[in-house]
């Protein structure tokens, strides 16, 4: 029920072809035919902000605040659009987070992680989403809520300086440099290039190409951060698409996330 010709088998590792070919046909009398299923077109819909508490027994808390996107138009999925959106978002994310602990430390906020996750329409097929949590003690629950939407609102209003990009970047460098240099990949990430070239349309390319590719890119570093500006003001909006969730023991109303 897919594009390009209704039909895939991926087969991942070090495997005989002609064996695996005799396998499938054997198991292809098995299967009954059917008549394809029409895949529904993607589109996208404006979400009213949600706030919801999940109550927990755990002593830590998690506070996720996260934004949904349109997906990548399916004319640009083949092209390198999604890769630079990527080292875009996941540089805004490395600042965010720093700015999150900035914020945290300086209200004597303990912290135990914070982090980001960007899961990109390339791979999901839905809207782009980017989340960020911070896990802190229980207690410290609403507090830190109100640091981390004071740390989100100073950056959408103010923007990144010159120094948070060049500080992105390199750390954004040195992840893509590390990922490269892994000498064994399992076969799921093979199979899952596969998969999302097959089902959204998205290029296999290997993690060694994406490093050549971001190093050898020559933007301006006032161009990145202009860029990183937009991107911040245009996704981190508290009006729409905006979803807050806390996992928590302690009492705290969903109204007190609104404020």
């Amino acid at each position: 029920c897919y594009a390009p010709s209704e039909n895939a088998i991926i087969v991942s590792g070090d495997v005989n072809a002609d064996e695996i070919i005799g396998k499938m046909k054997m198991l292809s009398y098995m299967v009954p035919s059917r008549t394809a299923v029409e895949r529904l077109p993607y589109i996208w819909k404006d979400k009213e902000p949600s706030f919801s508490i999940i109550p927990s027994s755990g002593r830590t808390a998690e506070i996720s605040v996260s934004w949904t996107m349109p997906a990548t138009p399916e004319d640009f999925v083949g092209t390198i659009q999604p890769v630079v959106h990527k080292q875009l978002i996941d540089e805004l994310g490395y600042i965010v987070s720093g700015r999150i602990r900035q914020v945290l430390a300086s209200k004597d906020i303990a912290t135990a992680d914070v982090r980001y996750v960007h899961l990109s329409s390339t791979e999901t097929g839905a809207d782009e989403e980017f989340r960020v949590s911070v896990i802190v003690g229980d207690s410290s629950a609403l507090p830190a809520a109100a640091a981390v939407s004071e740390a989100l609102s100073l950056l959408r209003k103010n923007g990144v300086s010159l120094a948070e990009r060049e500080n992105a970047h390199r750390a954004f460098m040195r992840k893509m440099f590390c990922l490269a240099s892994r000498p064994v990949r399992p076969d799921k990430e093979y199979v899952d290039l596969c998969v999302n070239a097959f089902l959204f349309g998205s290029v296999p390319v290997s993690r060694t190409q994406l490093y050549d590719f971001y190093r050898s890119k020559n933007v301006s570093d006032t161009t990145s951060v202009a860029a990183l500006n937009r991107m911040a003001f245009v996704m981190m909006r508290p009006d729409r698409n905006l979803a807050v969730q806390i996992r928590c023991a302690s009492d705290i109303s969903v109204d007190s996330l609104k404020t």
